[in-house]
């Protein structure tokens, strides 16, 4: 599903599926977009990225919610936004190649009430040397390569629930 350059989107109930032998790039993707919600909607099977949220900037409001991602390589990649009002709430990430959530070049997103567990090549939650001003609340992080990762400045994290890795008190 790609949504670019769209306003008042709403993406519900839905579930995708990769079933070709070589992966697809993404099984959601929303690039310059407003007002966008992904809702009780999933992603699996071997997409690069189940749910990718790129080039939101200013007020993007881009929600996703009761959502999921499995067995991709990357579950959900936020990448290239700035204070956009980005938000990931209630989803799961499991049984990803690499990274359960990525956030990359990215701040002021909202990462709450997450589960993500059992992405074996890398990492849980990982925010990238350039994402800064975040919000992290309320994570479950567990049985992933290292649970956190934490590169960038000014993250908040907040009641999470890890073993693995470390992370700054908020500021």
């Amino acid at each position: 599903i790609d949504v670019t350059g769209h306003d008042d989107v709403v993406i519900s109930d839905g579930e995708i599926d990769s079933l070709c032998p070589d992966p697809g790039q993404y099984g959601i993707n929303v690039a310059g977009s407003t007002n966008v919600k992904i809702l009780r909607t999933r992603s699996q099977n071997g997409f690069a990225v189940g749910t990718r949220l790129t080039g939101l900037v200013g007020r993007a409001h881009v929600q996703v919610k009761d959502s999921g991602a499995f067995n991709d390589q990357t579950g959900i990649l936020i990448e290239d936004s700035a204070r956009a009002s980005v938000q990931v709430k209630r989803s799961r990430a499991w049984n990803n190649g690499q990274t359960g959530i990525l956030v990359q070049n990215s701040d002021g997103i909202r990462l709450l009430r997450n589960s993500v567990i059992q992405n074996y090549g890398g990492s849980g939650i990982a925010l990238d040397a350039d994402s800064d001003g975040n919000a992290i609340f309320g994570n479950q992080i567990t049985n992933n390569g290292v649970d956190v990762v934490d590169g960038g400045s000014g993250n908040c994290w907040h009641g999470n629930t890890f073993v693995t890795g470390a992370v700054p008190p908020c500021p």
